[in-house]
């Protein structure tokens, strides 16, 4: 077998696996024993000569992960906030506390 025709095989295998299991990446890489960087290679360069429907189906998936990714992004923002808010004001009563014990 050729390499050209393992890593045609081998991208078609990765994007195949990532429709039927709405894969990241890193899960398809982790599957495969193989880079990102060369998933992507393959996702983004081999892929569309080979079979150019099934690399829309997996852009499709990987801009629904991106979106998801932006959402979770922007929660865990707000929480982070919202814990070092709570983290500065019950420092600031600790020590207001311990401030007052002492002259008490």
């Amino acid at each position: 077998m050729s390499t050209a025709s393992y890593v045609e095989l081998r991208a078609l295998g990765e994007a195949r696996y990532i429709v039927e299991h709405k894969a990241t990446v890193r899960e398809a890489c982790k599957e495969f024993g193989v880079t990102k960087s060369t998933t992507h290679r393959d996702m983004n360069i081999v892929l569309p000569r080979v079979d150019y429907t099934l690399y829309t189906e997996v852009m499709d998936i990987f801009g629904q992960h991106i979106e998801e990714r932006a959402s979770r992004g922007g929660k865990a923002v707000q929480k982070k906030k919202k814990l070092d808010k709570q983290k500065q004001n019950s420092m600031y009563y600790t020590t207001w506390d311990k401030t007052e014990a002492n002259q008490a």
